[in-house]
């Protein structure tokens, strides 16, 4: 067994975010269900867990695994108190290993095998309210696969390749494509970009955004709808769904890296609120500057304010030079575990420039 060397932070407990970026990821994520919800798409949110969170079995004993709860899990009762559709990937691995069934995870790579990531696929698909692939071990059949990555980086002079999972017409041909679907835009799995269409009868467009993990499960959402757009461009770019009339958004990360949730924001217009709902109010001390990123008005600011959960609220309120007020639900920014937490939190919005301009405002931030 080979395990990835990235994954020690988390096994020793040495990458532990602060509680207010897991309030900031958990928010986040709300906001980003309820836009894709907005937009008539359902939404689900998982989290692949590092191999050694699963199997530590084969760890060298001179590496003490942390006794406390990791970061996926000190996360998880934030999202279910800001109402996300989380899909508890650990939870389903760690079932399948009580019953006695193998592992699923690569043993030369850091990722799951191919019938891993169909079991994750079709959790996320029920999540999503549609049906799952639902294919059974002996449906598919153990080839060689590719030379795994740890393998690749350890011994790079030995191409030994491990056996994988594939099943007949999703990924058992060039690229991991099978017969039920093929590329319309990218050529690999690997690909940043992909795009799909599938060739059998399937509805739905998907809007995935994913990381190393999503590459062996591109290919079951690719057969499951018409189309599918997956990415692995940071931040995300919520706001595509829109012109992709996404039927279906998903974010996939791994343990490793969910602090980019934190650190990075998502990118659609930020939810517009009442700005005389914070009347009577005093506003909190806070900075922001205005900027421009494509056809987006960007503001950046700093607020003396630390959320401590999901359910506070900060409302940032724009006040034109022509006395107009407008409202907004800002995403909150944490630091990664290794920022300073301080005492003030920074927030941002996305506004397009078609909604309203924002030059020369004066923002004010209200909270609790």
């Amino acid at each position: 067994w080979l395990y990835y060397g990235g994954t020690l932070p988390d096994y020793l407990g040495q990458s532990r975010l602060p509680e207010r970026s897991l309030a900031a990821i958990a928010h986040n994520l709300a906001l980003t269900q309820d836009y894709a919800e907005g937009l008539g798409a359902s939404f689900a949110f998982t989290i692949a867990p590092d191999k050694n969170s699963l199997w530590p079995d084969a760890m060298p004993y001179y590496y003490l695994r942390s006794t406390q709860p990791g970061n996926a899990e000190r996360l998880k009762p934030y999202l279910q108190e800001a109402g996300v559709n989380y899909v508890d990937l650990f939870a389903l691995f760690e079932g399948t290993l009580a019953a006695g069934e193998p592992i699923h995870y690569l043993k030369t790579d850091s990722h799951w095998d191919n019938y891993g990531a169909l079991l994750a696929a079709d959790a996320l698909m029920e999540a999503l309210g549609r049906e799952p692939v639902g294919a059974a071990l002996e449906d598919g059949s153990w080839q060689p696969g590719a030379v795994g990555d740890l393998q690749a980086m350890l011994y790079p002079a030995d191409a030994a390749r491990e056996d994988n999972w594939f099943l007949p017409g999703y990924n058992d041909g060039g690229g991991f494509a099978g017969s039920l679907w093929e590329y319309t835009e990218g050529a690999a799995v690997t690909d940043g970009r992909v795009r799909t269409a599938a060739t059998g009868d399937a509805e739905g467009r998907l809007l995935m955004f994913r990381d190393s993990f999503g590459n062996a499960l591109l290919p079951y959402g690719a057969a499951s709808f018409e189309e599918a757009s997956f990415t692995k461009m940071i931040p995300y770019d919520v706001g595509q769904a829109a012109a992709l009339e996404a039927t279906a958004v998903v974010i996939e990360r791994a343990e490793r890296h969910i602090d980019f949730l934190a650190t990075d924001p998502p990118v659609f217009p930020s939810p517009t609120v009442d700005a005389s709902s914070v009347a009577g109010k005093a506003p909190v001390a806070a900075d922001a500057a205005l900027e421009w990123d494509g056809s987006y008005q960007v503001v950046r600011g700093t607020m003396d304010f630390v959320p401590s959960s999901a359910a506070d609220r900060v409302t940032v309120v724009a006040v034109l030079p022509d006395g107009s007020t407008y409202g907004f639900d800002p995403f909150w920014v944490g630091p990664d575990a290794d920022g300073d937490a301080g005492d003030s939190m920074e927030f941002m919005l996305y506004v397009p420039g078609s909604q309203i301009a924002l030059e020369g405002a004066d923002f004010r931030v209200y909270a609790g």
